[in-house]
């Protein structure tokens, strides 16, 4: 549901909102889309005991056409890690690396994959306030709304 979730939020963005920050001190936009993209890379492939597939820093890729590419492919990236993570992977044990000032840290490979879902729920709720502030409306409820009228 999140995957979906993004992907529609980052399509159904104008191009020319991608910009947009409601305070100087948060991210825009694009650079949410961008983060997660990086963050999906990270845990999925750390979580898949994998050297990372990202080829940049999407925080730093302005362009809408290029993030939603690139959520798209870490989406389908961490969708192979998450079919492939058996039961037996799930519980089983690793050191995941240095995650922004905190360290390596002992873990379980499935205590990565449920961190990504909560770290995408999380931006999600962010996306879908910016979209509510330009006068879209996210994804989700939008699907809400189409099953109502039906």
């Amino acid at each position: 549901m999140i995957r979906r979730d993004l992907a529609e939020a980052a399509e159904n963005m104008p191009a020319d909102e991608y910009a947009f920050r409601p305070t100087p001190q948060v991210r825009t936009f694009g650079q949410i889309i961008g983060h997660v993209v990086d963050a999906n890379f990270f845990f999925c492939s750390q979580a898949a005991g994998e050297k990372s597939p990202a080829t940049a820093d999407y925080e730093q890729i302005s362009d809408k056409a290029a993030l939603v590419k690139a959520l798209n492919d870490s989406l389908a990236y961490c969708d192979r890690v998450y079919a492939a993570t058996t039961d037996a992977a799930f519980i089983q044990p690793m050191q995941i690396a240095n995650v922004v000032g905190t360290g390596s840290t002992n873990t379980v490979r499935g205590a990565v994959l449920m961190y990504n879902i909560t770290h995408n729920n999380e931006h999600y709720g962010n996306l879908a306030v910016y979209m509510r502030l330009k006068a879209h409306v996210p994804p989700s409820t939008a699907r809400v709304q189409r099953r109502k009228n039906q």
